[in-house]
C-alpha cells in the first residue's frame, strides 16, 4: 500500500539573488488532493548554514488571492508566536488561522515578500509545511 501527502505544496520563487536590505519574493501553491478534508497548521521554516533568527528580517508579508482574498501582513509584528527559533541554523514562521481545514479540491495561492536586514548574508532556505494542528 502506497500512501502520499494529501496536500501538494508548490513554491515558486521570484527573484531570489537579493542582497541584504533587499525583498525576496515567494509564491505558494497549496491543493488539497485528498477525497477529504485535511484539518492542519500551515508554517514556514528558513534555514541557513551559517546560522538564521528572526531578526535577519525587517518584515515578512503574507498574504492571499485564492481562494479568497487576504490583504498581506506582516507576521514579524506578532512576535514569537509568529516566529522562533527552533536552532542556530532554524526558525520557524507560522501565519493565517491556528489551524485551518482546507476543503476537498481547495487551491491555495499565497504570496510572501521576505525583507531582509542589511546584514543579513548566506543561503536561506523557505519550506513551506502542513502540520498536526496543534503543533507546538
Amino acid at each position: 500500500m502506497n500512501v502520499d501527502s494529501p496536500m501538494l505544496v508548490s513554491l515558486v520563487e521570484g527573484d531570489l539573488a537579493v542582497y541584504g536590505g533587499e525583498t525576496a519574493d515567494l509564491n505558494i501553491t497549496i491543493t488539497n488532493q485528498a477525497d477529504v478534508a485535511i484539518t492542519a497548521n500551515t508554517s514556514i521554516t528558513v534555514t541557513n548554514t551559517l546560522g538564521v533568527t528572526c531578526d535577519d528580517f525587517s518584515s515578512i508579508m503574507v498574504g492571499m488571492t485564492a481562494p479568497w482574498v487576504i490583504a498581506p501582513v506582516d507576521i514579524l509584528l506578532g512576535g514569537s508566536a509568529n516566529c522562533w527559533t527552533i536552532d542556530p541554523t532554524t526558525i520557524r514562521l507560522m501565519f493565517g488561522p491556528a489551524t485551518d481545514t482546507y476543503a476537498v479540491g481547495r487551491v491555495d495561492e499565497i504570496q510572501a515578500e521576505a525583507t531582509f536586514k542589511q546584514n543579513a548574508i548566506g543561503d536561506y532556505v523557505f519550506n513551506f509545511e502542513l502540520l498536526e494542528p496543534n503543533y507546538p
